[in-house]
């Protein structure tokens, strides 16, 4: 049986892209594989990376947990969500799965549809499907646990894209308020084994590099092919030389960085 969490950053490990970000719009990628999306104006959000004090044991075996910080609320707020999104839509089709996740609160909060399935099939395949998991969770101030099971539907006659994934997410409470921990988020078949699955570190960093890798800071390109139009700047370009990556990654990358013209 697939025992495997089907969630590769479930437990908050990798952060590529940085630990803190404050007031992240819609659409803005945070820890590795986890995005946001939101809407409303006038509140003040910061999301974290956060570690567990040595030895801990609320959440047995993990180093850090996800903190959702909105000290002031938003005002014409009709969603605030976050979202895993796992490699190839087909995962766990047609099975009946659990999601799993520990969370806490200093104050009760009630989680709306705590959490949710999203099939979304990918450019130009059928239409994304949504499956909402869990009704008005009351969080505590101490971890606890949590598990859902969820029919994931079989993809069976479908039509599936490019760019097709499944998507694991939770709602968190609109126009409010609230500080809101969460630890080891798993989604795996319904009669696998209870305990957190932790990958190794290693092969966490490589699944991870599939959808960002870091280059080197000291990197040096060379430049192959230069063109300079003599009316429209804009369609100079420079070709530099190809650069191997050490994993291949999920599709074609885009490449960003500083460029220093030579003295």
């Amino acid at each position: 049986a697939y025992n495997q969490n089907a969630i590769i950053n479930g437990d908050f490990r990798l952060a590529s892209r940085g630990t803190s970000f404050t007031n992240p719009t819609t659409g803005t990628r945070l820890l590795d594989g986890l995005r946001t999306d939101r809407d409303g104006s006038g509140g003040t959000l910061t999301v974290s990376q956060e570690p567990f004090i040595a030895g801990q044991q609320e959440v047995p075996g993990a180093e850090y947990f996800l903190r959702i910080n909105q000290s002031v609320a938003n005002t014409g707020q009709l969603v605030h969500a976050y979202t895993f999104r796992i490699d190839n839509v087909s995962t766990l089709n047609g099975i009946k799965a659990v999601l799993s996740v520990n969370m806490r609160s200093p104050s009760q909060i009630t989680l709306p549809f705590v959490g949710y399935i999203t099939q979304n099939f990918g450019s130009g395949g059928s239409p994304t499907s949504y499956t909402n998991v869990g009704v008005n969770v009351k969080t505590s101030p101490k971890f606890q646990k949590y598990r859902f099971w969820v029919n994931i539907p079989s993809i069976a006659g479908k039509t599936i894209g490019a760019n097709n994934y499944l998507g694991v997410g939770f709602y968190m409470p609109n126009n409010t308020a609230f500080t809101l921990d969460i630890a080891d988020v798993e989604l795996k078949p319904a009669d696998s084994p209870d305990s957190y699955y932790r990958r190794d570190i290693q092969i966490l960093q490589q699944l991870g590099a599939r959808t960002l890798q870091k280059l080197p800071a000291n990197l040096q390109l060379r430049a192959v092919k230069c063109i300079t139009h003599s009316t429209d700047p804009e369609l100079s370009y420079i070709d530099f030389e190809s650069v191997i990556l050490p994993v291949e990654m999920r599709g074609v990358p885009a490449l960003s960085g500083t460029y220093t013209s030579p003295t």
